[in-house]
């Protein structure tokens, strides 16, 4: 604003000393300028026209500037009117498509849900309709296979009666061959008296011999109990054992040709050249036997048998043919003989 009252003022000033140049130059350059009262008049009425040209200058700034601005006012007013209005409008808009979306999203999802539902329904129903046919088929199917197990077992049942049935027989028709063939030497009451002659089975140990005499009692059938007396000696040392005990055999087999097992226990004294007379070298012995007889006349039978015996302690005179021998003997039976 400053600048635009100013440049009018300076125009006036620069016409005013152009024109007193222009007086001057007409002059002889031999005279000097001379300012006199009219010169200094036209300079005042000048100055003042500039003033004056200045002050409407700028005083048709002050006016073009205001009612620039009052325009602008005008137009900024009626600018922020249309943008509130349009504003307003498209709030109005906003709200009515939203509204309007809003509708449409409601009408499409409740239709949508109806249609679920629907179609939920129907698949339920087709559901509720298998499953009871399948319910059904499972029924018709147990009931078949209950019906198909039930004659199953019926008929597996009466076959394994037939079977149980015929084997019963068999096992019956056994027994009484075997209680046919059986010997009377084994039923309660028979005794018998016997002996057995052992080689020890130990190797590098030389040759070990024992000989065990023998009573026994059948209190069961097929059950004895008795009492032994055993002579042994190592033939390469001066080894030599006296033993006394009992025993019980099991013949699970009471034919001609019968099988048997025992136990017994023993109780002896060693003599050998390493025990003086005054120690008694007592010892203590199980033995457990396997063997098999054979009858050989109506009331002898002949038996060969592998034992085996434990010792609470052992001569180092004795070798190893201490433990394991084989033996031989016969059994004469005393009762009822057999044919």
């Amino acid at each position: 604003m400053r600048r635009l009252l100013i440049m009018p003022a300076l125009l006036a000033l620069l016409s005013t000393v152009s024109f007193a140049q222009t007086t001057n130059s007409t002059r002889p350059a031999n005279e000097r300028p001379v300012i006199n009262e009219r010169t200094k008049q036209d300079v005042r009425e000048g100055v003042n026209k500039v003033e004056q040209n200045a002050k409407e200058a700028a005083g048709d700034v002050k006016e073009g500037v205001s009612n620039a601005a009052q325009e602008v006012k005008e137009e900024t007013k009626e600018a922020v009117r249309d943008v509130k209005q349009g504003a307003s409008n498209a709030a109005q808009d906003i709200k009515e498509g939203t509204r309007n979306t809003v509708q449409d999203v409601k009408q499409a999802t409740s239709t949508a849900t109806e249609e679920v539902k629907e179609e939920v329904k129907e698949a339920t129903q087709d559901v509720k309709e298998g499953t009871r046919n399948t319910v059904q088929d499972v029924k018709d199917a147990t009931r078949n296979t209950v019906q198909d197990v039930k004659e199953g077992v019926s008929n597996a049942t009466e076959e394994v009666k037939e079977t149980a049935q015929e084997v019963s027989q068999d096992v019956k028709q056994e027994v009484r061959e075997l209680r046919r063939n059986e010997l009377s030497w084994f039923q309660p009451g028979s005794f018998f008296a016997g002996a057995s002659l052992g080689f020890g089975l130990g190797r590098g140990s030389g040759t070990y011999l024992n000989f065990h005499p023998r009573i026994g009692y059948f209190f069961l059938p097929g059950v004895m109990a008795g009492l032994r007396y055993g002579f042994e000696n190592r033939l390469s040392t001066s080894y030599r054992a006296n033993q006394v005990g009992g025993f019980i055999r099991y013949y699970p087999l009471k034919g001609r040709i019968s099988a048997f097992g025992g136990v017994g226990y023993n109780v002896g004294r060693e003599y050998a050249s390493n025990i003086s007379d005054s120690d008694r070298a007592r010892f203590n012995s199980i033995n457990l036997e396997l063997g098999a007889m054979v009858r050989l006349l109506p009331n002898l039978g002949g038996e060969i048998s592998i034992e085996n015996n434990y010792y609470d302690r052992v001569n180092a005179l004795a070798g190893r043919n201490l433990g394991g021998r084989i033996r031989f003997g016969f059994n004469y039976y005393f009762g009822r003989a057999n044919p």
